[in-house]
């Protein structure tokens, strides 16, 4: 995004309202790098419709109007800016979720790397955490939440914004200089000094202006890469495409379309049909889900695989448990490929002898099947433990039911945040500006504090060289 003929990073958050903006604007949608994600991760039409923001959510897409000097940035300004996002983000907590995501890598928020006034109102999230998008303020920022209780809705990198990151930390790892003479390459911001100093009030000592003297090389700023990442130049998308509900699966003791496990396995959603009554879809799959794909071409002998699976992601925009009831999934391992990214429930039966003391009573018929269902059994209990997210193992259907009970009810929770009271318009904007003014305030302390330790920084270097 361009803001005057600058970039906008990071740091400048705080106007990422924009000169010029007001809610009343709506703007069409239109295309723009994000979709290039969800393109390439969404692989369909039918993809591409579960992830579309739809008219109106794309308002404030930058800064209007031509470059403007420091000194007209006033503080009324940069208040109204202020005010306008803060504004926004608290709209976006009565909407609806536009879809949701999983993480490939960490972003923390508290870094020094981000030094904008609205840096507390960045998201910090691990890899492998789900996200609930609610709207485009931007191409560098969305609007969303971690699935998690006691998450705030907060702005999120969109893969523009987390490609800029990566870009800056590959150049930064050669060494290189970035283009165009005055630009900081400060512990991962990717702002050139004008638009920090245009934005932020503040700006570095020239003599730093070149290199990043302090950088460690095994920083990522606000990145958190993981093992893999530490290969910068490999382009590979931030975020996978994943239904806004987890789908719930159910696997084990031993396989479906045996008595023992169908008993079982009903038994417990006749439970959950009853307990989460008006809050779960009990959704039957005949189809082979394992062969279910992202990007699989819809042809005549997948129509009933895609089917099953544009269904998994219609239940879960409603925000509902969906509770799937698959004949053909025995084992997690079927569902890895799929992008369904569903809640494993492991029913298990410590004790080999009572599995076979249940097939016995079952009838001579079930007993024939003894040692393929045994063999079964074995072969789940030999799986890694950390791809089931429920383990059933309790020798009483009540505690097991308690456990699984606990567990989807954290879930929901963590779905479904609890949204503040509705307050009177002028309290909520008394509220508002209260908040702006901490914002401003703390801004101010944190530019005194910046060109203190910068200049003892440029002094310590200069002494040593």
């Amino acid at each position: 995004m361009k803001a005057g003929g600058r970039d906008v990073g990071v740091s400048d958050l705080s106007n990422l309202g924009g000169g010029g903006r007001t809610l009343e604007n709506d703007y069409d949608d239109e295309y723009s790098e994000d979709e290039d994600f969800f393109a390439e991760e969404g692989g369909g039409p039918n993809m591409a419709r579960r992830v579309s923001f739809g008219e109106g959510n794309l308002m404030g897409l930058g800064i209007e109007g031509n470059d403007h000097d420091l000194e007209e940035d006033s503080a009324e300004t940069k208040k109204h800016r202020i005010r306008t996002t803060l504004l926004q983000l608290e709209k976006a907590k009565q909407k609806p979720v536009a879809f949701s995501v999983r993480a490939k890598l960490g972003f923390i928020a508290g870094t020094k790397d981000l030094c904008g006034n609205l840096r507390d109102y960045l998201v910090t999230f691990e890899n492998k955490d789900y996200l609930h998008i609610i709207e485009k303020f931007n191409n560098d920022w969305w609007i969303g939440r971690v699935v998690r209780e006691g998450c705030d809705f907060c702005f999120i990198p969109s893969p523009l914004k987390i490609a800029h990151l990566r870009e800056t930390l590959k150049n930064r790892k050669k060494g290189h200089r970035y283009s165009g003479g005055g630009i900081s390459s400060h512990h991962g911001s990717d702002l050139d000094l004008n638009s920090q100093a245009a934005h932020e009030e503040y700006s570095r000592p020239a003599q730093m202006d070149s290199y990043d003297y302090d950088m460690d090389p095994k920083d990522t700023g606000p990145l958190n890469l993981g093992k893999k990442s530490q290969r910068l130049g490999k382009k590979e998308q931030p975020y996978v495409v994943v239904p806004n509900m987890r789908p719930v699966v159910f696997v084990g003791p031993s396989l479906k379309g045996y008595e023992v496990t169908d008993m079982m396995q009903k038994a417990l959603f006749d439970y959950l049909k009853k307990k989460f009554e008006g809050r779960c879809n009990i959704v039957r799959i005949s189809s082979d889900l394992s062969q279910a794909r992202r990007n699989m071409p819809r042809t005549e002998e997948n129509r009933a695989i895609c089917e099953d699976y544009d269904r998994i992601y219609e239940l879960g925009k409603n925000l509902q448990l969906v509770i799937l009831d698959c004949d053909m999934i025995n084992n997690p391992s079927q569902l890895e490929k799929t992008g369904l990214m569903p809640i494993n429930v492991f029913i298990k039966i410590n004790d080999p002898e009572v599995l076979k003391r249940l097939i016995r009573w079952r009838g001579r018929q079930q007993m024939r099947h003894m040692s393929v269902q045994w063999m079964a059994a074995e072969k789940l209990c030999q799986c890694d433990p950390n791809v089931f997210d429920v383990c059933l193992d309790e020798n009483v259907f009540e505690e097991a039911c308690e456990h699984l009970t606990e567990y989807l009810e954290a879930y929901w929770n963590a779905t479904h945040p609890v949204l503040p009271e509705a307050t009177h318009p002028k309290a909520f904007l008394n509220k508002l500006d209260m908040k702006v003014s901490v914002l401003l305030s703390g801004a101010a302390e944190w530019r005194r504090n910046y060109f203190k330790s910068s200049k003892c920084t440029h002094k310590a270097h200069s002494a040593q060289s």
